[in-house]
């Protein structure tokens, strides 16, 4: 979520009167073969959830989380990942990290807190035998996913947002995006075996997505300020610490893996981007212009799918929207409020 997002968030509070309410739960729907996703909620309404789409039922059941568990997420799901047998959802506001086994129950809940002052936890990604969070407060958290304790802080970078593995290297985006407008531009790297982070590197104001095929090549978007500095994809060398390339494409937004090519949003279009190639391989994969506020996107390799996820203008129903691997509509079904990640149980 941006920050600017998060100042729209305080208006809609004064739009809505009522949270939603905790209700008994009904039988909890069967999990496997479906899509698990993550709606972020409207910020403190205590109103996040998870969707379960079953494949062999063709239908969606949006209270999952509360079916399972006899209580609500939280406020502000930010972050939805599987790693080994075991589901991790981050709650960003609530400042808790949620670890539920393979049938989606709770196993523990992980209050993220530093001496009492919320750490708020964005995002995660793994290496090894720990986990590794994210949190606003400037830190990356490492978790012990077999004793499920946090036991080290790595101070990185201004409001630290997104993050991932690549070549056993942790790599953190650090955005700055609650410090407008001190806004951040670096990019940290984990070393997972030290536990310590190596360095830094500048790649633009407002770092978010970072994804790559190695070190050497690691795309990285930058969102700028959201007024006089656009949005940027760039190219990093992140051994030798250097911008290899800034590409011209006006208004990129979201940025996923698909098999060995990029799924990139340029304005209204998602289109298929070689990045070996340094290119544009189809100009318009789907047009974007029926979704009415692209939120998120993810390639289902089990299943060849493309899942776009659309926050409805951030004050309606959300909806989850599945097209074939060339582009192909196939069908949508309606999601809680600002769905924004979705993973694939088998």
């Amino acid at each position: 979520m941006h920050f600017t997002r998060i100042l729209l968030f305080f208006v809609l509070i004064g739009l809505f009167s009522c949270k939603k309410k905790e209700v008994a739960p009904e039988c909890p729907p069967s999990f496997g073969d479906g899509l698990l996703v993550l709606n972020e909620g409207l910020f403190q309404h205590n109103n996040s959830s998870l969707s379960w789409f079953s494949y062999s039922e063709g239908n969606v059941s949006n209270d999952f989380f509360l079916q399972k568990n006899g209580r609500l997420l939280g406020d502000t799901g930010n972050d939805l990942e599987q790693y080994g047998n075991k589901i991790y959802v981050i709650v960003t506001t609530s400042s808790t990290l949620e670890i539920l086994d393979s049938e989606g129950k709770l196993i523990q809940q992980i209050l993220m807190q530093d001496n009492g002052k919320a750490k708020q936890p964005r995002n995660i990604a793994f290496h090894g035998a720990y986990a590794f969070v994210s949190c606003f407060d400037g830190y990356v958290d490492v978790l012990d996913t077999a004793k499920l304790e946090i036991v080290q802080r790595i101070k990185v970078g201004l409001n630290p947002d997104q993050i991932t593995e690549i070549e056993g290297r942790i790599l953190v985006s650090n955005s700055g995006g609650l410090n407008a407008p001190l806004i951040d531009s670096t990019i940290s790297i984990i070393n997972p075996q030290t536990l310590l982070e190596e360095r830094k590197i500048t790649v633009g104001l407002n770092p978010g997505t970072i994804i790559g095929e190695s070190l050497d090549r690691v795309h990285v978007l930058s969102r700028g300020n959201y007024s006089d500095v656009p949005a940027k994809l760039h190219l990093i060398d992140a051994i030798n610490s250097s911008i290899k390339k800034t590409y011209s494409y006006q208004d990129p937004g979201m940025l996923s893996p698909m098999e060995n090519n990029y799924l990139l949003s340029i304005g209204n279009k998602l289109v298929l981007f070689d990045p070996m190639a340094d290119s544009v391989v189809n100009n318009q994969l789907i047009d974007l212009s029926a979704l009415k506020t692209p939120y998120g996107l993810k390639y289902i390799p089990a299943k060849q799918e493309i899942c776009l996820l659309d926050a409805n203008e951030y004050v309606n129903t959300g909806k989850l929207l599945r097209y074939s691997s060339s582009g192909a509509f196939i069908t949508s079904y309606n999601t809680a409020l600002l769905p924004s990640k979705v993973i694939y149980i088998p």
